[in-house]
């Protein structure tokens, strides 16, 4: 992954932000979301969810490392909850204030870090994938979201929207 750390004002305690790509692997477009986001003042940690390295070279390929990633929901949790502890441990992250933001898999994986139980101040998911494949999971997480998703998204349906708005909802 890629940490961003703003320039102004080191010493001082900031919110954070961990980011999880989507389908793609982490490229362009999450680096420079984190830069961006570290000029409005966050410390940020964009992860690699696919593991260290690993660039799907092609669609077809993506969508293979994202189904397996998602069929596996301890392994995306495990490398989730590496980032966030990575992001904690940056001198001047104000620990209270961490919200994972994620990406289509990455919303799934930012997702996954709240059910799992960890404390952030928020979740927030682009276009992601909703649906939690672990009953247990349903009622863990206890944080603020943000869902931006489509109707006609290829990869979530409208029947799995609606689980998750229930799942919110149940959560409170």
């Amino acid at each position: 992954g890629v940490i961003v750390v703003p320039r102004r004002e080191a010493d001082k305690k900031r919110p954070a932000i961990v980011i999880a790509h989507d389908l793609l692997g982490l490229g362009d477009y999450q680096k420079a979301v984190a830069h961006r986001l570290a000029d409005r003042g966050y410390v940020v940690l964009a992860a690699d969810i696919y593991g260290q390295g690993v660039r799907p070279k092609s669609n077809d390929e993506a969508n293979r490392l994202a189904l397996s990633l998602r069929g596996d929901v301890p392994t995306m949790r495990r490398r989730m909850m590496a980032a966030y502890q990575l992001l904690t441990s940056q001198p001047g992250v104000y620990f209270s204030k961490v919200v994972a933001l994620g990406y289509s898999i990455g919303g799934l994986a930012a997702f996954g870090l709240a059910r799992g139980g960890t404390q952030l101040a928020g979740v927030v998911s682009m276009w992601g994938i909703l649906e939690a494949k672990r009953p247990e999971d349903k009622l863990n997480a206890q944080t603020r979201a943000l869902i931006c998703h489509g109707t006609l998204d290829p990869l979530t349906s409208a029947e799995a929207v609606t689980a998750f708005e229930t799942e919110l909802q149940r959560a409170k």
